[in-house]
């Protein structure tokens, strides 16, 4: 039984809201997060934030591996770099322009170019095994664990500098807002999603 068009319109018109909704709400957390924790937002931008983000992408990298299909993690990894460096910073530069320490974005950017590079390096034998998994998902908890150590570090400088105590209440409304916001979009990537379904079929 096909799908009557306006339920396809309908769908898209309730997840765009939902993206934009999310993605004010989950920005918000992000930026009240950093500061109830007195860390760098660009710390819990490159660790919370990204990793919540990529969890639809995670989810469907994980599904599609299940069910036999791991090209499509593949390919869905190598998209979103492109499509994160391209789109999402080119659109979001062009509302203004980014000041960054050069040490900070020093730091993530050798990572972001070195693991392209590392599964290039892995995929030239013709496939990806689980020791390769392994390697990455190494190159994954050094690099997290590395993360934490800078923020635990900053933050007990800011701390130490901090005329007033941390307030559990802003840490709680600040994830809190993360959650609402990452539900948002969560729903918003599955209605597009079904919406793609829907015309492919």
């Amino acid at each position: 039984m096909s799908i009557p068009l306006a339920t396809d319109v309908l769908l898209l018109l309730a997840a765009v809201p939902a993206a934009a909704l999310g993605g004010a709400a989950f920005l918000q957390g992000v930026v009240g997060l950093a500061a109830a924790l007195r860390v760098p937002r660009l710390l819990v931008a490159a660790t919370l934030a990204a990793f919540a983000t990529s969890s639809p992408e995670l989810t469907v990298s994980g599904l599609a591996a299940w069910s036999g299909k791991p090209g499509i993690g593949l390919g869905d990894a190598l998209g979103s770099n492109v499509v994160n460096l391209g789109l999402v910073l080119g659109s979001a530069l062009l509302f203004g322009p980014l000041v960054v320490d050069p040490r900070e974005i020093r730091r993530d950017w050798l990572l972001a170019l070195a693991v392209p590079v590392l599964t290039l390096s892995l995929a030239l034998d013709g496939g990806l095994s689980r020791m390769d998994a392994a390697l990455l998902l190494a190159a994954f908890t050094a690099w997290v664990a590395w993360l934490t150590r800078l923020a635990l570090g900053h933050r007990r400088h800011a701390l130490a500098e901090a005329s007033e105590p941390t307030r559990p209440l802003d840490t709680s409304v600040a994830v809190l807002r993360m959650l609402a916001g990452l539900a948002g979009l969560l729903l918003a990537y599955a209605g597009f999603i079904l919406v793609t379904a829907i015309v492919a079929a």
